[in-house]
């Protein structure tokens, strides 16, 4: 995809609406101008409970998803991550991925299901739950993520930590920003204006189509996270660390 892009001269971008999100870009905005410091650490929780979408059916399907929670949750938490943090290069990558809970379709309990009910008889040889960690010349940057665990929690977040500040942001919904000023410990919330990220980002490719520019979504930027991604499968299929 990315060559036929070269090759045509077109626009190709990917579906990445949380880089056209207001608040991520001013968790963007304030990383760039120094706010945090260098960060070192990002930790990246997308965790719930015993939640497997459609169970044996397409979701768990690897020939037709491609993957499970890594691919339906991770990737737009790795895509917040390496937008805010200017996409930095990954160097190492080690994780592993289980699927435990789900494995007897007819015996898995559940708390909620979308795209169900489960599907008696049906394939569930995608991963549940993954966890590891990423070496980047930026960040490192921890991964934790279940469809379903046996934790009756669920948990949404991004931390971003820097030397002289950090922020949590709440998936989907708001972020805090904590620093230290005149020796004394601050949390800082915000409110602003928020338009749709949805409506965003149609506005951004219409206005891409007439100037040609290429947006943050371009598949030249996102095939980064993509190729990400295949690397945190590849280790937790031969069970080493990966080497980019």
């Amino acid at each position: 995809m990315l060559e036929a892009k070269k090759e045509t001269g077109k626009i190709l971008n990917i579906g990445v609406c949380n880089r056209f999100d207001t608040q991520i870009n001013k968790i963007k905005e304030l990383i760039e101008e120094g706010v945090l410091g260098e960060i070192y650490n990002v930790y990246i929780s997308f965790r719930s409970h015993r939640s497997i979408p459609g169970l044996g059916g397409a979701f768990t399907t690897k020939s037709m998803a491609g993957g499970g929670v890594l691919i339906d949750w991770g990737v737009h938490f790795l895509d917040i991550v390496m937008y805010c943090c200017g996409d930095p290069k990954a160097k190492t990558v080690s994780c592993e991925t289980f699927s435990k809970l789900g494995r007897d379709i007819d015996d898995y309990t559940y708390v909620d299901m979308w795209a169900g009910p489960p599907i008696s008889g049906g394939t569930n040889d995608v991963e549940e739950a993954v966890t590891g960690l990423i070496r980047t010349d930026g960040p490192v940057i921890n991964i934790n993520g279940a469809w379903a665990q046996n934790i009756g929690k669920r948990e949404m977040f991004i931390d971003f930590m820097g030397e002289k500040g950090g922020i949590r942001l709440n998936y989907g919904e708001d972020f805090t920003l904590y620093t230290v000023k005149n020796g004394m410990l601050a949390k800082t919330t915000f409110d602003m204006q928020k338009k749709s990220k949805f409506e965003n980002e149609i506005e951004a490719f219409l206005e891409a189509v007439k100037s040609g520019k290429e947006l943050a979504s371009s598949i030249s930027v996102n095939i980064l996270t993509s190729r990400l991604m295949d690397a945190i499968y590849r280790s937790a299929e031969t069970h080493k660390e990966i080497e980019l």
